[in-house]
């Protein structure tokens, strides 16, 4: 689905310069928005590449929001990618790993803290932003015939570029987010528990019984 907003409001109008000059589109570059800090594929490009879409989607969620919630059941972030996606010929090439089920099916590892596919949020941006990201876009409008959501400059105008970024930014935070502590927390909970305590040392932080 098409967001017209973003050819007559302002704000829209403002944070799709923003997109586009961080993809460094020279017209938008010219006009003072300025391009990513650290080129792709550098150490620290992964990371920046997530926080600049989750910034990107948070604005555009704040604009909505303001705005009547108009599009608010066509943005939600797919949990799991589509089958029409993960049904496309192209899917399972081994080029892009995308069929392995901690690219495609986190939650199905919840509890499984600790593997962990990538060092980092850094790694794991580099390594979607490697060719994932953009084998998504060109999936998205071939399957669901929304040429929009393919080109750097007019992406952010289809629905679809919310639920496919908003997956990548549902993995990062499963993996790396605030949760993540928690389900650590556990874990460590967990191991000891299993650790024999002496006596002594109960007494000293839960008292005599």
């Amino acid at each position: 689905m098409e967001i017209t907003e973003f050819e007559t409001d302002p704000v829209l109008m403002n944070l799709m310069n923003e997109h586009m000059g961080w993809h460094g589109v020279q017209e938008a570059n010219d006009m003072g928005f300025p391009k990513r800090k650290i080129p792709k594929g550098l150490s620290g490009s992964g990371l920046e590449f997530l926080q600049f879409h989750s910034y990107f989607l948070e604005q555009f969620s704040k604009w909505n929001k303001s705005n009547g919630g108009k599009y608010t059941s066509y943005i939600q972030p797919w949990i799991k990618l589509p089958d029409e996606i993960t049904g496309y010929p192209d899917f399972t090439d081994s080029h892009y790993d995308v069929q392995y089920d901690w690219i495609t099916d986190a939650p199905r590892r919840d509890g499984d803290v600790s593997v962990r596919p990538f060092n980092s949020s850094d790694e794991l941006g580099i390594y979607i932003e490697a060719d994932i990201h953009g084998f998504l876009h060109t999936v998205c409008a071939i399957v669901f015939k929304e040429l929009l959501v393919q080109p750097v400059v007019t992406s952010p105008r289809s629905t679809y570029f919310y639920n496919l970024h908003g997956w990548i930014n549902y993995w990062w935070n499963y993996w790396y987010g605030p949760q993540t502590l928690k389900r650590n927390l556990r874990l460590i909970y967990f191991v000891v528990s299993l650790i024999p305590i002496p006596g002594w040392l109960k007494r000293i932080f839960i008292g005599p019984r």
